[in-house]
């Protein structure tokens, strides 16, 4: 069985990732989405970005981001949710 680190290192070998400096000037022309808990957003995010957690967001996605061609960055607390986020949002197209 693999563990979460394999499943992480193996979503992360499939998506790109951005640092934040690399971000920052991109902030205003992609979707942010924002993947932690509730509790987790209350303690503070990025500007502009959506709350869609983990959970939800396989079920969620088409409403937050109905145009599918528009670039899209997702993050977490430490990367790992995101990166799978990210994986699985690549296989659903």
């Amino acid at each position: 069985m693999a563990s979460y680190r394999d499943l992480v290192s193996r979503a992360r070998a499939l998506i790109d990732e951005l640092t934040p400096e690399a971000l920052e000037p991109r902030l205003d022309d992609v979707l942010l989405i924002d993947v932690r808990e509730t509790g987790e957003h209350e303690q503070g995010t990025i500007r502009g970005s959506r709350l869609l957690p983990r959970g939800l967001l396989e079920r969620d996605i088409a409403g937050v981001a109905p145009d599918r061609s528009g670039p899209v960055v997702l993050f977490c607390a430490s990367g790992g949710r995101s990166a799978l986020a990210a994986a699985s949002l690549k296989q659903m197209g």
